[in-house]
């Protein structure tokens, strides 16, 4: 265990002189947060309160799906520095489970976009006139992606270039935006098939302790709102017309302080994410995070949550899926 303290550029970091424990057994701590590190490699960062024990459960799966981190069992906590608790008072303790470390992009996309199942649900909603699954600024707008064939025909896959006349092309590693939330869980089931792992998008519970790593930090970083530690209009305002952009400009993880405790990035900036609490039932879809359209601070806190139509899309919404794996 090590110590967390908060560095002169307001940064949350772990002292160097940890304290090894060794496992099943225990020991008395002062209070406050604390990082720690397991043999396994797992990783948590946890807030000890005077006269409360605390138990750490830090056995990771054998295996955990590429391109994601192992998340252990931990509270949340809100903006007021109180744990979450469920209706009858109790704190809420979220199961472990393993998330990806970047937000789906636009590579990933396209393989699911081009699909013979979601290219027949994309050339249905074309000729009803409200589309689905590509990426786009609304509900009725045209694709904002390019696609093989004739002008103005559903026909044809698409590719990762911009629906302009001069066609730029789009980066595989820029997070895919412009879809709503009901191509994300379309494209999680897509993507659970494929692979074999139950991915859905997160609940909001998961998402914030994903973020939050444990301790109930606003931040990734740490408690200060910097918005120049992630992709937000402080740092992007000159890329953030939606009239010049179809997709966002700047790919995943270019923010190292954007990074959270277990080793996932943007999670406060990049685009705001989808998260859901039933997945029969999308009508209670919300955004959590910040994005590159925004500098208001509150946006990009790790409780920071808004309602959202799951038909909607727009350029600074996008999402990761998670997994419960054994």
């Amino acid at each position: 265990l090590s110590r967390i303290t908060t560095s002169a550029e307001r940064i949350d970091i772990a002292s160097a002189d940890g304290v090894r424990l060794v496992p099943g057994a225990g020991a008395a701590f002062a209070k406050g947060r604390w990082l720690v590190r397991s043999d396994a490699g797992a990783v948590a960062a946890v807030r000890l309160e005077r006269g409360r024990g605390a138990t750490l459960a830090l056995q990771p799966p054998a295996k955990v799906p590429e391109g994601t981190v192992w998340v252990p069992s931990g509270r949340v906590w809100d903006e007021h520095g109180q744990a979450v608790v469920d209706a009858d008072g109790d704190e809420i303790v979220v199961a472990p489970f393993v998330v990806m470390i970047h937000e789906v992009t636009c590579g990933e996309y396209l393989e699911f976009l081009n699909d013979q199942a979601t290219l027949a649900a994309y050339e249905q909603s074309y000729q009803s006139g409200v589309l689905l699954r590509c990426p786009r600024s609304g509900l009725r707008d045209e694709s904002l992606w390019r696609k093989k064939g004739t002008a103005g025909s559903s026909a044809g896959q698409f590719l990762l270039a911009s629906n302009e006349r001069d066609s730029k092309p789009i980066d595989p590693r820029l997070p895919v935006s412009g879809v709503s939330c009901e191509d994300a869980l379309a494209f999680a089931r897509w993507r659970a098939t494929r692979d074999g792992v139950a991915w859905r998008l997160p609940t909001r519970l998961e998402w914030q302790l994903a973020a939050q790593g444990g301790d109930g930090r606003a931040y990734p970083w740490g408690d200060r709102a910097d918005l120049t530690r992630c992709y937000s209009l402080v740092v992007g305002a000159d890329e953030a017309s939606p009239q010049r952009l179809a997709v966002i400009a700047r790919a995943v993880g270019g923010f190292p302080a954007d990074c959270s405790v277990q080793g996932a990035f943007d999670f406060a900036g990049s685009l705001s994410e989808f998260v859901i609490e039933d997945e029969s039932d999308p009508r209670w879809a919300s955004l959590m995070g910040g994005n590159f359209k925004t500098r208001d601070p509150d946006r990009f806190a790790s409780w920071s949550r808004r309602w959202v139509d799951p038909r909607h899309a727009d350029l600074a919404h996008g999402f990761r899926l998670v997994a419960r794996v054994d």
